[in-house]
């Protein structure tokens, strides 16, 4: 069996979810986990092998994968390794369909920034300079360009001051901000599972990848780098 206990916000529950069910599944082991609101498919019972050994405690990023199928496996950790659900991707994409819709409805030319801030005590300096946005904006020629963030009056947004271009600050739940990033075809996004998430379950065109901080690759911690997937640029400071 494996049990996942979720840490962290929607982000991380999210990568928790689907690298517990891709493993429970591949196993054929009992898959126990709580549900994630907005995302019904997650409130399937997964029925499978249940072990009566000792607990198999996992955390961190990386998996051991020895001797999983006959252990009692509780994950309580972070999991954010692309390796693990990169051939189960399109399973992914159906457990974590919405019942939220995006709130505006966006155009082909329509540049959408997901931007983490400060929320939630996130360290700022974990968000790429301004300059990477800037050069996105200045290369891609957006008609509007949608901001999505927890923090609208941040200073950090000051450099969108010198564009022509149409703002349009979404200001929506953060469920209501996720379908709206999935909903567009050219995605900006920033080091934070959240943004990873909604553009990765978008069917954008474009989306721009930072490779600034915990979304470069690392052989004992985090990999996000979609690498099998041309639409995903990767953007350097």
């Amino acid at each position: 069996m494996l049990i996942v206990k979720y840490i962290g916000t929607l982000g991380n529950n999210l990568w928790q979810y689907a690298v517990g069910r891709t493993i429970a599944e591949n196993y054929k082991l009992k898959f126990i986990c709580n549900s994630i609101p907005g995302f019904p498919n997650t409130e399937k019972p997964i029925e499978g092998k249940i072990n009566i050994t000792p607990y198999k405690p996992m955390s961190g990023h990386k998996i051991n994968f020895e001797n999983i199928e006959n252990s009692r496996n509780y994950m309580e950790g972070y999991f954010q390794r692309y390796e693990y659900i990169k051939n189960n991707k399109n399973q992914i994409k159906l457990w974590f369909e919405s019942n939220v819709k995006s709130p505006i409805n966006l155009e082909q030319d329509d540049l959408l920034l997901t931007i983490r801030r400060g929320w939630n005590g996130y360290p700022v300096e974990n968000c790429p300079p301004n300059t990477l946005y800037s050069n996105i904006i200045e290369e891609s020629k957006p008609k509007r360009i949608i901001l999505c963030t927890d923090t609208f009056e941040d200073p950090y947004f000051d450099f969108l001051k010198k564009f022509s271009t149409e703002i349009v600050k979404a200001s929506y739940s953060p469920l209501e901000q996720f379908a709206l990033i999935k909903s567009a075809k050219k995605i900006a996004i920033s080091p934070s599972t959240y943004s990873w998430w909604a553009s990765f379950l978008s069917d954008a065109d474009t989306v721009y990848y930072p490779m600034f901080k915990h979304f470069i690759p690392d052989e004992n911690h985090t990999n996000t780098v979609v690498d099998d997937e041309q639409r995903f640029k990767l953007i350097y400071p």
